[in-house]
């Protein structure tokens, strides 16, 4: 077939607009529950925002923010509560932990998702624009990444002499329930490979050496040193402000300087770190300092790095591990077997790459098609464990609800494309389809993309879950060309599936 057009994710040029996946809110007022005071600053911030906790204001409020940080003795039935009181979206603002209660807020009724941290995307619900780049790009990152983690030496490094990773966590375990301490991890950029063209005697001298001015440097500041690897550590200290910390940083980089193992350059220091402005939780603690070391190593100058420049990759992270528990959810109750959605979206990413779309709209397309479904979070249990083709007449709105929440609660993090493709997927070419009755080329490429990889295992599917469709799907696919499917994509499908 002909090679199709990379930019595929838009409608083509003359057709009739799809709808917005929202209308724009017409009052900036917010009413919020919950919210920690910087949480709420940056809300204000991030649109020209009147954020109040007053609840005489509902009726008045353009948009309601719920934080994950229940107080004890409340619960995820508020947020239905509040639905009933309020016809403007809800969101809930999740931090790192909670992403259980956000998945109770959205089966309770809440219509969006947005993780603390990221606060500046509630204003893409107000009408503003969303940046989707977050969310792609760490979806894109856990698709082919194993989580980091501190490289062990054992409980004592016996080289340095300095305490290792056993000692290091029990030291960050007593972080728990009392003040949170500050974290930072090191990399001495460029040691190992230096190390490798020394002997044994003369390595070991390098980093005993280096150990010790790095650990006279951090008593003399009141912080503790940690052995993590061969040319990493852990600095910890509960004494000092976060002006104290990077200055004790800046320091420790300095006197790595001094130190040129090869006499062909000087050794260079990424020093990543975090404290309790960031979180209360140890291993977010520990999350936030990891990926600031890596981010620094990566900088030309390495240095200091710290958790605030951290935040928006942590927000997409929380954001990203919620919807995929919400989705969990949803395939626990569904008529499909689970992973109904992870085989959408590798039966999706072939149609497209077949297709000739560009790698970006292929991030796209994977991820509205593994979240394609995430809308019936909140239905009935009836509703959710039904399909299209036996829903029944008193099931239908509730179950055809589905396709709009889905958009409604991805649209902030995910951005409008994404967030178009769940809305349209179960639009139909000849514009039989739901929810908005798009024809043709007014469907986004990528909810035509879904529709049919949808269908393939939802007719493939007998009780068990096949790798690929059968032939039985894919024939009722080619009937339902030029009626339920785009012929082009019903075209690729045969390209790719048919043996």
């Amino acid at each position: 077939m002909a090679e199709a057009d990379t930019a595929l994710m838009e409608p083509d040029a003359g057709a009739s607009a799809a709808p917005e996946v929202s209308e724009p809110l017409a009052a900036h007022l917010v009413v919020s529950y919950w919210l920690a005071e910087a949480a709420r600053s940056r809300l204000a911030a991030s649109g020209a925002l009147t954020v109040v906790d007053d609840d005489a204001r509902l009726a008045e409020a353009g948009l309601v923010v719920v934080s994950t940080r229940v107080p004890a003795g409340a619960s995820a039935s508020f947020v239905g509560e509040l639905r009933g009181k309020v016809s403007c979206p809800i969101v809930a603002i999740v931090h790192p932990g909670g992403e259980d209660v956000a998945v109770e807020f959205l089966a309770a009724g809440a219509s969006g998702l947005v993780a603390e941290g990221n606060e500046e995307s509630v204003a893409a619900l107000l009408g503003g624009e969303s940046d989707e780049t977050r969310l792609l790009a760490n979806y894109e990152l856990s698709l082919d990444r194993l989580a980091n983690g501190v490289r062990g030496v054992g409980d004592r490094d016996l080289v340095t002499g300095l305490r290792g990773p056993a000692d290091l966590a029990a030291r960050l375990a007593r972080g728990t329930g009392a003040p949170m301490p500050r974290l930072a991890f090191v990399r001495i950029v460029g040691l190992e490979e230096s190390m490798r063209r020394l002997s044994v005697d003369a390595r070991d001298l390098l980093r005993r050496r280096l150990a010790l001015q790095i650990d006279e440097m951090c008593r003399s500041k009141a912080a503790e040193v940690f052995s993590t690897g061969p040319a990493e550590f852990a600095v910890v200290s509960e004494a000092l402000s976060l002006a104290e910390f990077e200055d004790l940083g800046a320091s420790l980089i300095e006197v790595t300087a001094g130190f040129s193992p090869d006499r062909s350059r000087l050794l260079a220091m990424a020093f990543g770190h975090a404290g309790p402005e960031a979180t209360s939780y140890v291993e977010t603690l520990r999350e936030l300092a990891l990926r600031g070391m890596e981010l620094a190593a990566e900088q030309p100058n390495q240095g200091v790095f710290g958790a605030e420049r951290l935040a928006l990759t942590l927000a997409a992270s929380t954001e990203l591990d919620s919807a995929m528990r919400a989705i969990t959810i949803v395939e626990a109750r569904d008529a499909y077997p689970v992973s109904h959605g992870e085989r959408v979206s590798q039966h999706s990413v072939a149609i497209a790459e077949a297709m000739g779309i560009s790698e970006r709209d292929l991030t796209k397309i994977r991820l509205a098609a593994r979240l394609h479904d995430i809308g019936k979070v909140g239905l009935s249990d009836e509703a959710a464990a039904t399909n299209v083709e036996k829903v029944s007449s008193e099931l239908q709105t509730e179950y055809a609800s589905h396709a709009e929440r889905g958009a409604e609660i991805l649209r902030a993090p995910a951005g409008d494309e994404v967030a178009a493709a769940v809305r349209s997927h179960h639009e139909n070419w000849d514009g039989s389809g739901f929810p908005d009755g798009l024809v043709a080329d007014s469907i986004p490429m990528a909810a035509r993309i879904v529709a049919v990889a949808d269908a393939l295992d939802r007719w493939s599917v007998n009780g068990s879950a096949p790798d690929r469709p059968t032939p039985e799907a894919l024939q009722r696919v080619n009937e339902g060309s030029e009626t339920l499917f785009d012929p082009a994509v019903v075209e690729a499908c045969n390209d790719v599936f048919e043996t």
